[in-house]
């Protein structure tokens, strides 16, 4: 019987060995194209033929043997031989059957029926998506649907989904006003109504019943509408039903004028919510900011408006620069509204990202065509800005709340857990996929540590200084910063106020505490407020430790700039709170940490660190990324090394680049960072992360690497670590062995 299993494996293994990949051969480039030039003219015969049963085969015929060849030449140990077969291989990357539908919306113009265009083509009727915008009612918005469904069905590529089209800004903007007038018409007919002495009673709640549906109509669009009428802290977004509106909209047109007869000053307030969830993540926090004013002790000479921006993370299509043009004209429509110069920022998790990213954006017009790899032409075009008084902030202060710019596990470090490396010249769409060959989060993958999109945002926050100008004069030369010093009080005077409230920073989901277990009354806490299903959900949940929260307080951008220098977040505020990560912001009291840190920073007397010995930071990280030399990383970002060997292709080349191996060297003279877990490589974006632990806070402490690779010279990498903090050592270069 033990035979069996032994004869399965070699019956196995012989199998895979008749069917592995042979070598194409040089001519695979010409073979190719006449593949390409017979399934183009398949394609011609499919398409001019009406219903014909022996088109298709044979267009599937001719597609599948291009994908063989097309897979045997993917499949060489150096992958393809030129950029010319890898282009016409192209084609065929995708299973028959995504690239037949998209031949067939193609054919039949279905693509223009989902276009807002005034008119189809060929002189016809508006289009079906135009119809919708007209009038979205239920009918012609699944009229639209059917179609959209056949366009995007496999919608890997392709620019949204359903969700992310159908709350396009067009089709959120007509709905708003077609629901508003609605609800604002029904009630007005309601109120009026119940306002005459003679009115029947039936019409007044047949009345009552259209103006109950039409808020509640309203009400439900708003939920994902992230215009800002549906993020607006009024009487609309508080009630849960039409008499509970009624009252508190009274109750508004009560305050209003004692707000103005006090002298109150108005400031704006807008909310960014994190990654997959919705206004509703911050619970009471919202309301209760915006009657802050009103409470015994509240701030006399302020109030806040409040708003809730709202974006729908969790569609694969749309990009974190995508959400910032959003965010942006999200403030500009309310700078408009409120004729306000600034808004105070609170972002949580990857809110807080799509925050500073924001932040870091601002400054992109005054730069026009200077080079940003260039610090000094940088920092002396903004310089210039700031004394000619171009320089206009929209944010007054920024808050991140357990923000995810560096750190998480799960968010930031192992993006092959969302994003698989896709499989192409596959015959078969993959099985439980909905027939789309890969997926993935492409916010998750650009708020990864080491992509491009946030190194290049840290490139930014010191460069630019955004958050903290007067760094700007760093990067002049001595006879430079003469002339720039009258400009210092301005500069500090343009610095935008950070607070970073951090959570549970020592563990406290695991129930354990530095100093042994934790004591019952913290427990109790945390079941009071997360609930016993949150708390049994985050026992799992890798970005709940204090190394991430931590991260975000004191990012180290030493690979930057000489590690001297004080900038961004390490000269922020930061104080910490025993909420788990999706409780941190959930302040459904005033009593709740993080709205006392929030509101005490707002008034400008930011309250102390709490129980400070509590929430000491042990732990440290390193990432560390590696390219070959001679690649220009802004110009070629996917071309380091990975921990297999891999073949890159861009810019009309190719690169083979060799398995890198890095070894933890251990220092015994200065041992006071000690190896703690590791090492993970993110193979999306190539970084290699380290995690430690400082001994002794009072010393200084530093870890070296060494980096081997075939080809190329040994290299020993030294990092300096702290505390509490990310060190990035993301731009070594190898160099070749022999060369110069």
């Amino acid at each position: 019987m033990r035979l069996i299993p032994a004869a399965l494996i070699l019956m196995t293994c012989a199998g895979c060995a008749t069917i592995a990949p042979m070598d194409p051969g040089p001519s695979a480039v010409e073979r190719l194209r006449d593949m390409d030039r017979d399934l183009t003219r398949e394609e011609m015969v499919w398409a001019e033929s009406i219903d014909d049963p022996w088109t298709e085969p044979e267009l599937q015929l001719r597609y599948t043997g291009m994908q063989d060849l097309c897979r045997d030449c993917a499949h060489r140990r150096t992958g393809f031989a030129s950029m010319d077969e890898k282009c016409l291989c192209d084609r065929v990357r995708d299973p028959f059957a995504i690239y037949f539908n998209r031949l067939s919306v193609k054919v039949n113009n279905l693509e223009e029926q989902i276009e807002l265009k005034e008119k189809a083509a060929g002189g016809g009727t508006g289009t079906v998506a135009r119809e919708y915008r007209c009038r979205p009612s239920k009918e012609n918005l699944e009229k639209l649907r059917s179609i959209f469904e056949q366009v995007h069905r496999y919608y890997v590529g392709w620019p949204y989904t359903w969700n992310r089209y159908i709350n396009k800004y067009q089709f959120q903007k007509a709905r708003d006003e077609n629901f508003r007038k609605a609800f604002q018409d029904r009630d007005r007919e309601y109120l009026a109504l119940a306002g005459r002495a003679d009115a029947d009673p039936r019409d007044v709640r047949q009345a009552r019943r259209r103006a109950e549906f039409a808020f509640g109509r309203l009400k439900e669009e708003y939920i994902t509408n992230d215009l800002p009428h549906a993020g607006e802290v009024n009487a609309l977004y508080m009630a849960h039903g039409l008499d509970e509106y009624h009252e508190l909209l009274r109750r508004e047109e009560t305050l209003d004028p004692e707000r103005t007869r006090s002298g109150r000053r108005k400031e704006v307030v807008i909310f960014v919510h994190g990654l997959s969830e919705t206004r509703d993540s911050w619970g009471r926090f919202p309301i209760l900011l915006a009657h802050e004013d009103t409470m015994p002790g509240g701030p006399a000479d302020k109030y806040f408006k409040v708003y809730l921006f709202s974006y729908d993370t969790v569609e694969d299509s749309k990009s974190i620069g995508g959400f910032v043009r959003e965010l942006d004209g999200f403030i500009k429509d309310i700078l408009a509204r409120e004729q306000v110069d600034g808004v105070h920022l609170i972002g949580h998790s990857f809110g807080a990202v799509l925050g500073l990213k924001y932040i870091t954006q601002e400054m992109d017009p005054l730069l026009g065509d200077v080079d940003r790899t260039d610090a000094h032409a940088v920092a002396a075009r903004i310089l210039k800005a700031y004394r000619g008084g171009n320089v206009r902030r929209t944010v007054t202060s920024f808050i991140a709340i357990a923000g995810s710019l560096s750190g998480s596990e799960i968010a930031n470090i192992a993006g092959d857990r969302f994003i698989p490396r896709e499989r192409f010249f596959r015959r078969s769409l993959p099985l439980f996929r909905g027939g789309v060959p890969g997926y993935g989060d492409i916010q998750v993958r650009e708020n990864q540590i080491g992509s491009m999109v946030n190194l290049d945002s840290f490139w930014k926050l010191d460069t630019e200084c955004p958050l903290s100008p007067e760094g700007l004069l760093g990067f002049l030369a001595d006879e430079e910063k003469g002339v720039a010093e009258p400009a210092l009080a301005a500069l500090r005077a343009a610095a935008v106020p950070v607070l970073c409230v951090e959570g549970d920073p020592v563990k406290l989901q695991s129930f354990l505490h530095k100093e042994g277990f934790l004591k019952i009354d913290k427990v109790l806490n945390i079941f009071r407020v997360d609930g016993v299903i949150t708390i049994a959900d985050s026992f799992r949940r890798e970005e709940d430790d204090g190394l991430v929260k931590s991260y975000s307080a004191n990012i180290n951008h030493a690979y930057c700039v000489p590690p001297a220098t004080d900038f961004g977040y390490r000269g922020a505020e930061v104080r910490y709170t025993d909420y788990g990560h999706f409780s941190i912001c959930r302040a459904n009291s005033r009593e709740h940490h993080t709205y006392r840190y929030v509101t005490s920073f707002l008034n400008g007397s930011l309250l102390p660190q709490r129980d400070p010995d509590h929430h000491r930071i042990d732990l440290f990280g390193v990432l560390l990324r590696a390219t070959p030399e001679g690649v220009d990383i802004l110009k070629t970002p996917e071309a380091y090394f990975m921990p297999e060997e891999r073949v890159v292709y861009s810019n009309n080349a190719k690169l083979v680049l060799s398995p890198l191996a890095v070894e933890w060297v251990a220092d015994r003279d200065r041992g006071n960072a000690v190896w703690h877990a590791g090492p993970q490589w993110n193979w999306t974006t190539g970084v290699c992360f380290y995690e430690g632990r400082i001994r002794d806070h009072a010393r200084s402490a530093s870890v070296t690497f060494r980096l081997r690779a075939e080809g190329y010279e040994e290299r020993l990498v030294t990092v300096p670590v702290r505390p509490g903090e990310v060190s990035y050592a993301v731009h070594v270069s190898l160099k070749k062995s022999g060369g110069a």
